[in-house]
């Protein structure tokens, strides 16, 4: 029997940790706990009837039926059996599963068993509960230990030159301080004079990935935030790299003496598995022991998960704008009605509009509806006429990003900067792409008059379309750089274009505020200018 037990005690431990590792596994094993009862009390109950109905006895078939006492069988050593002693079947509750067995014993023994028999009652589903992990203490202790792993190379080149030693040990204290007292049960295991630390670049290398950590949980932090406005796809894209930077950190601290999990990098895990369950979000990659992360791509997932932080930002900022821009278009088209022709009012309500469509708002948008009530081109006088903003707004958020520009006379040549000049020198004769929001026929005409361009490529796509779209023109010969407008171009859109970028050698800018010419030479300058030269 021993290696039976062996087997039993090793099904019961991988229930257990199982069970104590994901509250989906714990429900599915309480719902197979179930099932597998009540098959069996099921399968139980029709061996009896079997059983009795081919025994070819017509008084005990009619007992059957009934609930009648009746002769219990010859006790053992052959004595009689008690005239008062009875059986029956009697309902034996186990858990939730109600099991007949057959009990033996007089009338009111028989009685009391039954009433001790209580009916079963509806068991509500189990409820899943998110762990009390604070995702934000989280960042903060691992952004501490990433520079505990820095300053100790520090002090380990200062040993035996008191004047830099010095400054390095009042260093470790305060951090030692701020870990005991300011955040809960941070271990700065690399302080630990009890043991023999790893060498520097594998301390440098597992800094790295508790940086990348720390900045991928931030990247969580913010997108599970209704206040940052975060979609699907963003939240999965900081799933995604909160998944890698923990991997990665996990296999990082294999170097060292450490003989448990680090709590941040377990505590970052199990968020992740019980949020993205909870929010029904597939994490394909690094969740498993047999898909590790590789730690040398740390700082890569910084700055992606920096640059995902930087777009939920600007989102959250984008949307009190827009929020400032409504109200005050709301204020002055009513100042607009009541007192018509006012020109001042007109063209604040002309310069909000056109911010607002530069913001990103699409057709179906209620705030655009909200403003198509209250917006009367009629009001406007003849000398500021409604802009075309304006009366796409008040014409409804279906028609508010169909923005066709009539054509104008033929006017003065504009003059433009230096900055637009010395870039136009880069860009002549050459094509651009644009990658986010809608086309802008009047935009693509000033970039192209003030860059000397043959050709704008503005690529529309949609929110959750592929980026396919965008690598045939980013690989065009003509094609001088690709201009990303982060505001309104998707994160996982800005990433393809930057990649589809590097296959083709071509210069990505990325474009944080509007597409204006003096804009585009700037951040084309600031960025590129180096590989245009």
């Amino acid at each position: 029997m021993e290696q039976p037990d062996q087997l039993s005690a090793a099904i019961r431990g991988f229930i257990r940790e199982q069970m104590a590792q994901s509250p989906a596994a714990a429900a599915l094993l309480i719902q197979l706990a179930r099932l597998v009862l009540d098959e069996t009390a099921q399968a139980d109950t029709r061996s009896r009837s079997a059983n009795t109905t081919e025994s070819g006895s017509a008084a005990v078939s009619q007992q059957t039926l009934q609930p009648a006492a009746h002769a219990p069988k010859p006790r053992a050593g052959g004595s009689e059996p008690d005239p008062d002693s009875v059986r029956r079947l009697v309902p034996l509750r186990i858990g939730d599963i109600s099991i007949p067995i057959e009990v033996h014993g007089s009338e009111a023994d028989l009685r009391a068993a039954e009433a001790a028999h209580t009916p079963v009652s509806a068991k509500p589903e189990p409820v899943i509960e998110t762990p009390d992990i604070d995702l934000t203490m989280v960042v903060r202790r691992a952004r501490l230990k990433s520079a505990s792993c820095l300053l100790y190379i520090e002090r380990r080149a200062a040993e035996g030159q008191p004047d830099r030693e010095r400054p390095v040990l009042e260093s470790m204290r305060s951090m030692i301080d701020r870990a005991q007292n300011e955040l809960r049960e941070c271990f700065l295991w690399a302080f630990f004079r009890e043991r023999t630390q790893p060498g520097d670049e594998s301390l440098r290398e597992i800094a790295a990935c508790y940086e990348a950590m720390a900045e991928a949980a931030e990247a969580c932090v913010k997108a599970t935030n209704d206040e940052w406005l975060a979609d699907e796809n963003t939240l999965h894209d900081a799933m995604q790299l909160l998944a890698e930077s923990s991997s990665a950190l996990r296999v990082a601290l294999r170097q060292t003496w450490l003989v448990q999990p680090d709590r941040d990098q377990d505590e970052t895990h199990l968020w992740l598995r019980t949020e993205a369950w909870r929010r029904s979000i597939y994490v394909e990659r690094f969740m498993s022991l047999d898909d590790p992360a590789d730690p040398a791509r740390a700082p890569e997932v910084t700055t992606e998960a920096r640059t995902l932080v930087a777009l939920l930002d600007s989102r959250q900022r984008d949307a009190r704008r827009v929020e400032e821009l409504a109200n005050k278009v709301r204020y002055h088209a009513r100042q607009l009605a009541a007192d018509s022709g006012n020109e001042h009012h007109a063209r604040t309500i002309n310069a909000c509009c056109e911010e607002l469509l530069t913001k990103g708002l699409r057709s179906g948008d209620t705030r655009l509806l909200s403003l198509s009530a209250v917006i009367k081109p009629e009001h406007f006088p003849d000398t500021v006429p409604p802009g075309e903003a304006v009366a796409s707004i008040a014409r409804g958020p279906a028609s508010a990003p169909s923005r066709v520009v009539e054509p104008k006379p033929a006017a003065a040549v504009r003059q433009w900067s230096d900055r637009v000049l010395e870039a136009r020198e880069l860009l002549r004769g050459g094509s651009l792409v644009l990658v986010g929001g809608e086309v802008r026929p009047d935009a693509v005409s000033r970039i192209t008059d003030a860059f000397a361009l043959n050709d704008v490529e503005w690529i529309s796509l949609s929110e959750h379309g592929s980026g396919a779209p965008m690598q045939a023109p980013i690989a065009r010969p003509e094609t001088k750089a690709v201009i990303v407008l982060i505001k309104l171009a998707g994160h996982l859109h800005a990433e393809e274009a930057r990649a589809y970028a590097r296959q083709a050698d071509k210069p990505c800018v990325l474009l944080p505020a509007g597409y204006n010419p003096e804009q585009i030479a700037e951040h084309l300058l600031n960025q590129a200018a180096g590989r245009l030269g």
